[in-house]
C-alpha cells in the first residue's frame, strides 16, 4: 500500500492552450493515463458500484459499465431503474466523478419504449445500444450490428481498389485480414450462432465482394469457390465457426467461473464410451433450438471428432482444421 500511496502522491500538473500555460497545481485525485496500474486502480476505485446499484447487476470492462435491471412489469422496471440511476449519480458525486445525463441512454428488452426521469432530466430508451463495440437490439436480434459491419466494410472497398493498384495481392490480403475479416467477425462467439439466413447472406456478399476486388476479378470469371481457392482464404462461415469453437474451447479449458461458463459447464458429462473426452448435452426447458447458447455449444463440441481435452489452444486449432474444415 505504501508503494501505491507514493505512486499517487506528490503529482503536479498544468494546462496549456494556444501557447498559454496555467499555473502548476497539485493533483489530489486520479492516476497517470496510459499507465499499467491505471485500469487496476480504476477498477478498485469503482468496485463499490455493484453494492450501490443492488439489486441491479453491473457488467463492466475497464471504464465501460452497464447496469442491468429486470422486473415482471413495466412500472416495476421503470421505478427500479429510476431509483438505481439516482443512487448511482449521487454516489459518483461523492467520489468526485460526474455523469453526463444528456448522454446517458438505456435499452429496454420486451417493451417497445420507456422514459425515465432522473434529476428532472428525461431519458428516452433507444432501439439499439453499442456495448463494447457490439450493437444490441431491443428485440435481441443482430440486424443493427450486421448492417453497420457490412456498411463499414463496403466503405473500404473503394480504398482497396486504389491500394490494389500499388500493392501486391499478398499485401492486399494482409490488409483484408486485419481490417475486413476482423471487423466482420468481431465478437462472433456472442452472435454467430443466432444469425438468420438473410444476415448471413449479407456477410457473405460483402466478404466475397472484397475478395473479388483483391483478385481484380471484375468480370466475375470466378465463382465463390474459385475466389476462395485462388485467394487461399476460408469462407466467412468457416471463420465464424473456427473463432466460436476456439472461444468455447478456451472457456471450457480455463474453467473461469463466469455465469456463461457455469451455464455451459453444467451441461457437461463424461461419456464412458469415449474416455478422456467431455460431451455436452442440453437440458434447457425455457428455450430450445439451434439459437439457444447451450444447444449451440453442444453442436460445436459434437463436431470436434478428435480427443481435445488435453490439447493446447494452438494444437486444437490445427486439429479442428484437419478434422472439419478440410473435409
Amino acid at each position: 500500500m505504501r508503494v501505491l500511496h507514493e505512486y499517487l502522491s506528490g503529482r503536479m500538473g498544468y494546462v496549456e492552450i494556444g501557447g498559454s500555460r496555467s499555473c502548476v497545481r497539485n493533483i489530489k485525485k486520479g492516476c497517470v493515463q496510459g499507465s499499467i496500474l491505471g485500469p487496476i486502480l480504476f477498477n478498485i476505485y469503482m468496485s463499490e458500484l455493484e453494492n450501490i446499484v443492488y439489486p441491479c447487476k453491473v457488467v463492466s470492462y475497464a471504464d465501460d459499465a452497464y447496469i442491468i435491471g429486470a422486473g415482471t412489469d413495466e412500472e416495476t422496471v421503470q421505478s427500479l431503474l429510476c431509483l438505481t440511476l439516482k443512487n448511482h449519480f449521487e454516489w459518483l458525486d461523492t467520489i468526485g466523478m460526474k455523469c453526463n445525463l444528456s448522454k446517458t441512454e438505456f435499452i429496454v428488452i420486451g417493451v417497445p419504449s420507456m422514459n425515465l426521469v432522473v434529476n428532472n432530466i428525461e431519458i428516452q430508451s433507444v432501439k439499439s445500444m453499442k456495448m463494447l463495440g457490439i450493437y444490441v437490439d431491443a428485440s435481441l436480434k443482430w440486424d443493427t450490428l450486421i448492417e453497420k459491419q457490412v456498411a463499414k466494410c463496403r466503405s473500404y472497398i473503394f480504398t482497396l481498389r486504389y491500394l490494389r493498384k500499388h500493392l501486391s495481392e499478398k499485401e492486399t490480403l494482409t490488409i483484408v485480414k486485419s481490417h475486413i475479416i476482423s471487423r466482420l467477425t468481431y465478437a462472433c462467439p456472442a452472435w454467430s450462432h443466432s444469425l438468420g439466413f438473410n444476415l448471413r447472406a449479407k456477410l457473405r456478399s460483402v466478404y466475397y465482394r472484397v475478395i473479388r476486388v483483391v483478385l481484380r476479378d471484375f468480370d466475375f470469371k470466378l465463382n465463390r469457390t474459385g475466389l476462395l481457392r485462388v485467394s487461399g482464404l476460408e469462407s466467412i462461415d468457416q471463420i465464424l465457426f473456427m473463432r466460436s469453437t476456439v472461444f468455447l474451447f478456451n472457456l471450457i479449458q480455463s474453467l473461469q467461473p463466469t455465469e456463461l461458463a457455469l451455464r455451459i459447464l453444467s451441461k457437461i458429462y463424461t461419456n464412458e464410451r469415449t474416455p478422456g473426452r467431455l460431451t455436452l448435452f442440453d437440458t434447457s426447458r425455457t428455450r430450445v433450438g439451434t439459437m439457444c447458447i447451450t444447444n449451440s455449444a453442444k453442436n460445436l463440441v459434437d463436431q470436434w471428432n478428435f480427443d481435445w481435452l488435453e490439447l493446447s489452444t494452438q494444437t486444437f486449432k490445427s486439429s479442428l482444421r484437419a478434422h472439419y474444415i478440410q473435409q
